[in-house]
Parts: C-alpha cells; sequence; structure tokens
C-alpha cells in the first residue's frame, strides 16, 4: 500500500488531494495531508469508498482503501462544487 498527498495552498481554494493505492488487500493509510486540508471533510472521488473523513486538526488524517483499488480523496466541499458534465452525471 501507498500513498501521498498534495497540500495545496490558500491561493488555490479547494486545492490538495491524498491518494491511497493497494494491489494487495484493503486497509488504511496515515498520511499528513497538511495544515491547508487540516479540519477539512474529505470524500474518495472516483467513488471506491462512501465514507467522509475528516482530516484532524494537526493535518494528520487515517484514510482508507480497498483491496486491489486506489482511492482519490479531495475536499467534500470542492467535489460537490465541480462543474456537472453528463459524464460526470452518471
Amino acid at each position: 500500500m501507498v500513498g501521498w498527498s498534495r497540500q495545496g495552498d490558500p491561493r488555490h481554494p479547494g486545492s490538495g488531494l491524498c491518494a491511497v493505492l493497494t494491489d494487495g488487500p484493503g486497509g488504511q493509510k496515515r498520511l499528513f495531508a497538511g495544515p491547508n486540508l487540516a479540519g477539512k471533510t474529505l470524500v474518495d472521488c472516483l467513488g471506491g469508498r462512501g465514507e467522509e473523513i475528516a482530516v484532524e486538526a494537526d493535518g494528520w488524517v487515517t484514510l482508507p482503501v480497498g483491496g486491489g483499488s486506489c482511492s482519490i480523496w479531495v475536499q467534500k466541499e470542492t467535489w460537490l462544487a465541480r462543474p456537472q458534465t453528463p459524464s460526470a452525471q452518471r
């Protein structure tokens, strides 16, 4: 299992993400998401995970991923505010 984060920055509202991938069993990965994501709620924009995960006040977060899968975690408010295209409305 591997994971990484892009912390984003205040000049780009809604920026920052966390990625977790595994080619084995599912599990969880603890990552430093950074101060820009501290206190934010993350959702898996790929739809593999339905839960919402809160980033801790210190910028750390523990994120799940399904077996043999990947999850890309973004800010919930940013994901909900994205423009809807016909392919995104499935």
